[in-house]
């Protein structure tokens, strides 16, 4: 595998080739490979736009992208993961447990981890969400624990 670089480094070995000097010259100088500094010369002049990227490189780029955006995805699902025990401790210590989580642990424990389709039925009928949602909202002011939202 090929020795990594500082970028400092390659952007100096690329203003010295701006300032007129032979890829052999500045590759023998730095003691780089001359291919490396041709792959260099050939990325940054795509970087500022003066070269179009090859399908290769748009394609690796492409991949790049969908690479970091997987890992952004991936980060957020071990958030919502935990998402359940942080709101758990905090209505604990609210004293709001019994009124909200308890009927969410109850049906999860019957049927398992929480899935994307199972959006516990019995508690928001599929035809009245709002009124489901009021029943929950009234719950709250019940316990004396709503914030002014």
């Amino acid at each position: 595998m090929p020795r990594p670089y500082a970028p400092e480094f390659r952007r100096r070995a690329l203003d010295l080739l701006q300032t007129g000097r032979s890829v052999r010259d500045v590759a023998a100088s730095l003691g780089i490979a001359e291919s490396c500094l041709h792959h260099w010369k050939s990325r940054d002049l795509v970087d500022r736009g003066l070269k179009s990227p090859t399908p290769q490189q748009a394609e690796s780029a492409a991949l790049a992208a969908a690479r970091a955006r997987i890992a952004e995805l991936e980060t957020e699902v071990k958030i919502l993961r935990k998402a359940p025990a942080a709101v758990e401790q905090v209505a604990d210590s609210r004293g709001a447990l019994p009124a909200l989580i308890a009927p969410f642990t109850a049906h999860h424990a019957l049927r398992g981890p929480a899935r994307t389709s199972s959006v516990m039925p019995e508690l928001m009928p599929a035809a009245e969400p709002r009124r489901a949602m009021s029943a929950a909202s009234n719950a709250l002011r019940r316990s004396g624990r709503a914030s002014a939202a």
